[in-house]
C-alpha cells in the first residue's frame, strides 16, 4: 500500500515512515524539500497518485495568530481537494489535546480550523490527538526562564514518548478510518511545574521552577485540565524514567567548567567566539580552509574554517563551519553527530531555519539559534530569492569526529 506522510522528515513522520516501511507498505516523506508544498500546491498531484493513505504531520512556519491560521487552512484546503482528486481512501492527522479547550491560543484556534477542514472534507478520517511530547520538554521549560528561574503553569500535564506517537499513528494509518478523533496520552500525570522539575533536575540543571496558576503556556492560561484527557485515552508505555535512559548524552547537564550566566552574559559571550570565528570565515586564504565542500543541497557552500581542540576538554574540539548560500540556495534535511553542540549565527542576510519539529523560523544577520545532539534540521535555505545569505555554525563536538553532517534518509 502507497502511504504519503506530508511533513514526512519530521520527528514524528521519520518515527513513522520507518515503522511503515517494516510492515511492507511503499512510504513517501513529503515536503517542500523534496518538491511537495501543501502551501502553493506544488507536487501534490504527483505524488498523491495511488496513494490510499495521507498522514498529515505539517506544521506551520509561523505561530504568529494570522499566519499560523492561513498555513493550516489553507494546507488543509489544497490536501483535502488533492486527496478528492486522487481517491485517497483515508486522510489521518495528527493534532493536540485540549485544542478546543483554549480559545486564547491563536495556534490551536488554527488547528479547530484544521479539524474542521478534515471532518468536512469528504475524505475519510481519523484525527489523532495527543498530548505534549516527552521531547519538548526543554522547550517548556526555555519559554518559562528568565534569568535562572522559570516559571511555570499549575496545569497537568500527561507527556507521551514520540515513540509512542508514532505507533498510534502507525496504527491509525493502517486501521479503518474512524471519522473521528482518537486521544493518545503518556502513562504519567503530573503538574505542567513538577514535571519540568523533574526533567531539569534529571539533567543537572540548577534552573529554580516556581509553580504559578497565572503562567502562560505559550501565550495561553491553563486550566487543571486543559492538556489532558480523561475520555479513556490509549495510553502509551513509555514513562519517563524509561524515555530519559534511552535519550543520548545531549540531555545530560553541561561540563562544569561552563558558569551559568544570564541571557545577556552568555549572548555577549557567545558574539565573541563568534565573531573570532567569522573573523577567520572572511579573511583566511582558501588554502587555510580545512576542508572546502559544497554541502547536499542546491546553491549552499560549506567550509570548514576553524578546527581547535579544546584544551580543558579532552577528547572534545570546537569547529567552526562557514555556509554560504546563493539566492534560493538550500540544505537539504540533515542531521549532526550525537556528540554536537552547535551555535549558529546569521552572518548575513536572512536565513530559514527548522530544527525538529518546531516551528519554521527566519533569522536575521545578527540572530542566532542552536542545535542539541542529535537534533533533526529539517529546513535549512536562504529566505531570499534574490540575495546572498551567510551563516557560521560554532561545534563542540568529539575531536575524533570528522563528518560533521549526515542527509536524512527519505
Amino acid at each position: 500500500m502507497k502511504i504519503v506522510i506530508i511533513g514526512g522528515t519530521g520527528l514524528i513522520g521519520s518515527k513513522t515512515a520507518e515503522r511503515l516501511r517494516k510492515h511492507g507498505h511503499e512510504v513517501i516523506a513529503a515536503s517542500p524539500n523534496t518538491g511537495v508544498n501543501t502551501i502553493t500546491g506544488e507536487g501534490l498531484a504527483a505524488v498523491l497518485m495511488g496513494a490510499e493513505v495521507v498522514i498529515d504531520l505539517a506544521n506551520s512556519p509561523s505561530f504568529e495568530d494570522k499566519a499560523v491560521l492561513e498555513f493550516f487552512q489553507t494546507s488543509g484546503r489544497n490536501l483535502i481537494a488533492a486527496e478528492r482528486a486522487a481517491g485517497t481512501k483515508h486522510h489521518v492527522a495528527l493534532s493536540i489535546i485540549g485544542t478546543d479547550r483554549l480559545p486564547d491560543s491563536g495556534y490551536l484556534r488554527a488547528k479547530v480550523a484544521q479539524e474542521k477542514i478534515i471532518r468536512e472534507g469528504g475524505t475519510p478520517y481519523t484525527i489523532v490527538r495527543s498530548t505534549q511530547f516527552f521531547e519538548f520538554l526543554g522547550g517548556i521549560a526555555k519559554e518559562g526562564t528568565v534569568g535562572d528561574t522559570t516559571r511555570l503553569s499549575t496545569g497537568y500535564l500527561q507527556p507521551i514518548a514520540s515513540d509512542d506517537v508514532a505507533d498510534f499513528v502507525t496504527d491509525a494509518a493502517l486501521a479503518a478510518p474512524v471519522n473521528g478523533i482518537v486521544e493518545i496520552s503518556g502513562p504519567e500525570r503530573l503538574r505542567l511545574c513538577d514535571f519540568v522539575a523533574r526533567y531539569l533536575k534529571a539533567i543537572g540543571d540548577t534552573r529554580t521552577v516556581l509553580a504559578d496558576p497565572e503562567a502562560r503556556y505559550f501565550g495561553t492560561r491553563l486550566q487543571d485540565g486543559s492538556l489532558v484527557s480523561d475520555d479513556h485515552p490509549r495510553i502509551g508505555r513509555v514513562g519517563f524514567d524509561q524515555w530519559f535512559a534511552a535519550q543520548p548524552k545531549k540531555w545530560r547537564a553541561p561540563p562544569p567548567l561552563i558558569r551559568r550566566h544570564s541571557t545577556r552574559e552568555r549572548k555577549i559571550e557567545m558574539i565573541k567566539s563568534l565573531a573570532a570565528a567569522a573573523i577567520l570565515a572572511a579573511f583566511l586564504p582558501a588554502s587555510a580552509f580545512a576542508d572546502d565542500t559544497t554541502g547536499g543541497g542546491k546553491g549552499a557552500k560549506v567550509t570548514l574554517v576553524y578546527d581547535h581542540e579544546l584544551p580543558n576538554v579532552p577528547g572534545k574540539s570546537m569547529k567552526g563551519v562557514l555556509v554560504e548560500y546563493a539566492a534560493g540556495g538550500f540544505s537539504e534535511g540533515h542531521t549532526h553527530p550525537q556528540s554536537a553542540f552547535i551555535y549558529a549565527t546569521v552572518l548575513e542576510g536572512e536565513i530559514r531555519s527548522q530544527v525538529n519539529d518546531g516551528p519554521v523560523t527566519v533569522s536575521k544577520a545578527g540572530e542566532s539559534f542552536s542545535e542539541m545532539p542529535g537534533d533533526r534540521h529539517g529546513v535549512s535555505e536562504n529566505a531570499s530569492k534574490t540575495k546572498p545569505a551567510k551563516l557560521l555554525a560554532v561545534f563542540v563536538v568529539d575531536t575524533s569526529q570528522r563528518e560533521l553532517t549526515f542527509p536524512i534518509k527519505k
